[in-house]
């Protein structure tokens, strides 16, 4: 079962080994803290997320591009699998809808639309992270970025100057997500249309 609140743990496929390591302990201690951890089931920040979160027997929701029988990328069906024992796999489309690029955009706004908060564990300057980062902002979310002192380059300038609130450690983390209410005005967030994100 699903409980408190849903936080959004995403980031780049091609994160640093370190920043790899720090999303799955950040996330274990997010679920040991009554969190539920939603990401995308992608290589990487993601992958590591959902890891976290089971080693903590938390729950956790991968939202996927497709659908639930096609796991995307094959190499995490053994994770899908895991996850859907102790959370969900979740997607708007059926088999029978085709598969593009657009649906990792479409599928985003998802991500952080269910989630009470999104943090960004490691990003590139442009990329799918920055649009998911763009969507958060738009959507009111509360929004965080992993910016530890050893630094890896992966806490681009452009998240901060989209809201993203900084953080070094877990502790502080969770006293930002406790107090996040004042840090955001999140009585104004606002639902999101597909046409809003991905206009034909």
């Amino acid at each position: 079962t699903l409980q408190g609140d849903n936080i959004s743990i995403v980031g780049t496929r091609s994160a640093a080994d370190s920043r790899i390591s720090d999303t799955k302990r950040l996330a274990q201690n997010l679920g040991e803290n009554g969190y539920t951890i939603v990401s995308g089931l992608a290589r990487g920040i993601d992958a590591a997320a959902h890891t976290g979160a089971l080693k903590a027997d938390a729950p956790t929701l991968a939202i996927l591009p497709g659908d639930v029988e096609t796991i995307q990328p094959k190499s995490n069906t053994e994770l899908a699998a895991d996850v859907r024992r102790n959370g969900a796999l979740v997607s708007e489309i059926s088999k029978f809808a085709p598969m593009h690029n657009g649906r990792y955009i479409e599928r985003n706004r998802i991500t952080s639309g269910i989630s009470d908060a999104v943090v960004i564990m490691a990003s590139g300057e442009t990329g799918g992270t920055v649009r998911q980062a763009e969507l958060a902002e738009k959507q009111g979310k509360p929004r965080f970025l992993y910016d530890p002192a050893d630094g890896t380059g992966q806490s681009p300038n452009i998240l901060q100057n989209k809201g993203f609130v900084t953080f070094e450690t877990k502790s502080e983390l969770l006293q930002l997500l406790a107090k996040r209410k004042e840090l955001f005005d999140v009585g104004k967030t606002k639902p999101s249309t597909l046409s809003e994100f991905c206009p034909q």
